[in-house]
């Protein structure tokens, strides 16, 4: 008896798993056929997918363990300009503080923020630390950053690192700007 309950545990469970699994797979399978683009990286499950902002503007977003980490434009004419108002303060102030300064900005995502500081402002020189290499990929095939790269009028360092490490090696005095665009991924 005792092992008859085994053996039907075992097949329940296996049952169960696979289809638990199959659900898994049918909606990985719905959100590809609605053009989501669904991966995996260091934070967890990554879409990518085009909606519109409020005005009907085509844009691209990235969402990262069910929290919305980045937005661009998809237009060519739009796609280094900022979606969010909160970057274009951002990008107002360090424009005044240092036009032609050292800036650091941890996190990259889709970065918004650096493509558009990087092809907006004439001689400065911006880096930007993602810890996510699969993140920086992402960004430069989905986000266009290759092409803010080929049109930048000033310099974009894109480091692959802790950016608290790179903040500690940092020479004293030699960041004009710091910016916090991490993303915490919980």
């Amino acid at each position: 008896m005792v092992l008859h309950d085994f053996w039907t545990f075992i097949i329940w469970s296996t049952a169960a798993g696979l289809i638990i699994i199959g659900i898994y797979q049918l909606i990985l399978l719905i959100l590809r056929a609605r053009g989501v683009f669904v991966t995996r990286t260091k934070f967890g499950l990554t879409m990518i997918f085009d909606s519109e902002d409020a005005d009907g503007t085509p844009i691209r977003l990235l969402n990262v363990n069910g929290t919305f980490q980045s937005v661009s434009y998809i237009a060519p004419e739009l796609r280094f300009d900022l979606c969010i108002h909160y970057h274009r303060t951002m990008a107002k102030i360090i424009q005044q503080v240092a036009p032609r300064g050292h800036i650091v900005i941890m996190g990259g995502g889709g970065f918004s923020l650096p493509k558009y500081l990087t092809t907006h402002m004439n001689d400065a020189s911006i880096d930007a630390i993602e810890i996510d290499p699969k993140i920086i990929s992402l960004a430069h095939e989905h986000f266009f950053l290759d092409e803010a790269l080929a049109v930048a009028s000033s310099e974009l360092r894109i480091i692959e690192d802790d950016a608290w490490k790179v903040l500690q090696n940092a020479t004293t005095g030699s960041i004009d700007v710091l910016v916090n665009e991490v993303f915490a991924g919980r």
